[in-house]
């Protein structure tokens, strides 16, 4: 073999060792404290006097090349095995992977060692902030919430779209199923529906400033029944209803009546209404605890303008009343 050279000591070069008839295949000094590898004219690897290591493509496994990570491309940095991209981290930062990412318990917000979700026994995950668990599943898969929970309409049942609740606006809250309202609540009180077109609600009036619980059949004056709360006002001289029913059946009210519209025989009255045979009418009556007995006749109908009866309204002796 010729052109060996043996030397027994240090070797001073200038700059570079290059291929015999390949010069732009070399390594050696660009500059004082830097020492680097070029193949075709390109900086291959390059170590400067802060000792980093500056390599221009990817390293590869030896005899396995699709095992390889590095610089893909300007700020680019991936890791592939078996000729596929894993992990690969862009530009802008963000880091894309490929397959499933194993971690034994947390990730961690930086600088935020209190900010974090993970899982923190087997089969269960959670997520907290500020040292607080908000979110956490169980093996049971039971969803905990550790705060309020805000939505912006509704929360659907899955695989049944037409079946949810939520908000369908300010201050109102609906319950549907089957594509139909069956509760809703919103400032004017409560409705509720239960098929076709019935409609029952319990609500504040502005006759009297009375509570009503409604039940109505259709729409108009169908109504099935109703029962009226006095809440504010002089029973008496408002005229204010104190309870109030429209019904098609009996019913059965005792109720003490107050000193200042008492009689001077006193006592409790009771009133009812009840069908009698005659003419197949209604009969709303009173009485206290003495012979004398007020009654007020209201004619069978379907609703009250179509019967044509009016409210029972009962008064005796002064007293007013209003059932």
């Amino acid at each position: 073999m010729t052109n060996i050279n043996t030397f027994q000591g240090d070797v001073f070069i200038h700059e570079y060792i290059k291929h015999s008839g390949d010069d732009n295949n070399l390594f050696g000094f660009s500059g004082t404290d830097t020492f680097k590898i070029a193949t075709a004219g390109v900086d291959a690897i390059k170590v400067d006097a802060d000792q980093n290591v500056d390599i221009t493509g990817l390293i590869r496994h030896i005899g396995d090349e699709n095992n390889l990570f590095g610089f893909s491309g300007t700020d680019t940095f991936k890791i592939a095995t078996a000729g596929s991209d894993r992990l690969t981290v862009g530009s802008d930062g963000a880091v894309t992977v490929a397959n499933d990412l194993f971690v034994s318990e947390y990730i961690k917000h930086s600088g935020d060692t209190d900010t974090y979700f993970g899982f923190n026994a087997a089969n269960s995950w959670l997520v907290r902030t500020n040292g607080s668990d908000r979110i956490s599943v169980n093996n049971a898969g039971n969803v905990t919430l550790g705060v309020n929970l805000y939505i912006p309409d509704y929360i659907y049942h899955s695989g049944d779209t037409n079946t949810y609740f939520g908000f369908n606006g300010g201050d109102s809250m609906v319950f549907i199923t089957g594509g139909t309202t069956r509760l809703t609540i919103n400032t004017s009180g409560l409705y509720t529906q239960s098929g076709g077109t019935a409609l029952n609600y319990f609500k504040e009036t502005t006759n009297g400033g009375s509570w009503t619980a409604l039940g109505q059949n259709g729409t108009g004056f169908n109504i099935n029944g109703q029962i009226a709360y006095q809440r504010v006002g002089n029973f008496c001289t408002a005229m204010a209803r104190r309870v109030q029913f429209y019904a098609q059946g009996n019913f059965y009210l005792r109720h003490t009546v107050p000193s200042e519209f008492r009689p001077s025989h006193g006592g409790d009255i009771l009133a009812w209404t009840t069908r009698v045979t005659t003419n197949g009418a209604f009969f709303a009556q009173a009485y206290y605890q003495n012979p004398y007995m007020y009654s007020v006749y209201h004619p069978n109908g379907s609703h009250f303008p179509a019967g044509g009866g009016t409210q029972h309204n009962f008064s005796a002796w002064g007293a007013c009343w209003s059932v």
